[in-house]
């Protein structure tokens, strides 16, 4: 404490100087010698290291001092609004009190596990799918991308060289609804094939892919026709023939709208399919397939839609490796009967 307060009085006169709490701030009058600045800047530093008081204060009002900016980890809270939830019937657990049953996205959750959320929010809607339930649907659809499902564009490498060259994965099947994923080597194509009353909602993953689809319509018969008509024969009305990607793109079938689709794969891709209610032909919804002819039983000239058979045509399974979809909790039991009961339409079709 003396040899600060005695450097402090050597260098009183050479350098006017003042301590403003917890700042030293040093201003010079005029150029002193590095000597006697590199001293002066000691004194200060020990006599505010010993909390001296200063003598040499010159009276004044204060310095302001400078603003610090503060640095902080800020943690946001994600709000659910309306359009991050999916309000459903309540499900049977709740006693049927007929209250709404919320599901909210929680932070981190993928795009996957929103369309699972949405789909267990109008689970005992699937029978009627009210246009709100297919709105909410086609809307969780069109944020899918490939790495939700854990895909990579190589995934077409993993097929066979020989064969139809399409892939299938099976994400989940029940008696209410089949999730599945859809690869196709570069030239596979899917033939003609119906998809009686059911509702299928389509979102290619990458890659390209031709849809040519068709309404299927009565037949009005030539009274002339000379060959007996197969059953289950009618017109068909073109609906859209157009070329999906090669960004990801939402597409969908319905019971009477591009029932009847064939599918050609224009380069490698994948498509994830939901399809409400699932094939199965105990309840009148197997798969048939098709074979279209022109001309000469129609008497509106229109093509028409011929049963046949789906020739060698087949799809290989494949591991499913992204996330898992689980039913609402009071349906689990029913699911995993109806997801056996459905195992043979199943293996029929593919």
């Amino acid at each position: 404490q003396h040899l600060a307060q005695g450097l402090l009085s050597a260098c009183r006169a050479r350098v006017p100087w003042q301590l403003t709490g917890r700042q030293q701030r040093v201003k010079r009058s005029r150029r002193m010698p590095h000597a006697s600045q590199g001293l002066a800047c000691l004194a200060i530093q020990s006599a505010a290291d010993a909390g001296v008081p200063s003598q040499s204060r010159r009276p004044g009002p204060p310095r302001p001092r400078r603003s610090r900016r503060t640095f902080s980890l800020r943690t946001t809270t994600q709000t659910a609004s309306r359009s991050d939830m999916e309000i459903g019937e309540a499900d049977a657990a709740g006693g049927g009190s007929g209250a709404p049953t919320v599901h909210r996205r929680q932070i981190g959750q993928s795009s996957v596990d929103d369309l699972f959320d949405c789909l267990r929010g109008v689970w005992n809607r699937l029978d009627a799918l009210p246009p709100s339930a297919v709105a909410a649907l086609t809307s969780k659809l069109g944020a899918l991308r490939s790495e939700d499902f854990g895909l990579c564009r190589d995934e077409a490498d993993r097929l066979m060289s020989t064969g139809s060259r399409v892939g299938y994965q099976e994400v989940y099947s029940g008696s209410e609804i089949t999730l599945c994923i859809f690869v196709l080597k570069a030239g596979a194509h899917i033939p003609l094939h119906d998809h009686p009353k059911m509702h299928v909602f389509g979102r290619l993953l990458f890659g390209r892919m031709r849809v040519r689809s068709y309404n299927p319509e009565p037949l009005e018969p030539v009274a002339a026709a000379l060959r007996p008509i197969p059953p289950g024969t009618c017109a068909a009305v073109l609906h859209e023939d157009h070329v999906l990607g090669p960004t990801p793109e939402t597409f969908m079938v319905g019971p009477s709208e591009g029932n009847v689709h064939e599918l050609y794969a224009l380069e490698d891709c994948a498509f994830f399919d939901v399809v409400v209610p699932p094939y199965d032909a105990a309840q009148g919804r197997g798969c048939t397939y098709y074979a279209l002819m022109n001309g000469g039983m129609d008497s509106g000239h229109r093509p028409i839609l011929v049963p046949s058979n789906s020739g060698d045509f087949s799809a290989e399974p494949l591991t499913y490796g992204g996330p898992r979809f689980e039913p609402p909790a009071a349906c689990r039991g029913g699911a995993a009967r109806g997801a056996a009961a459905h195992a043979s339409s199943e293996d029929q079709r593919w």
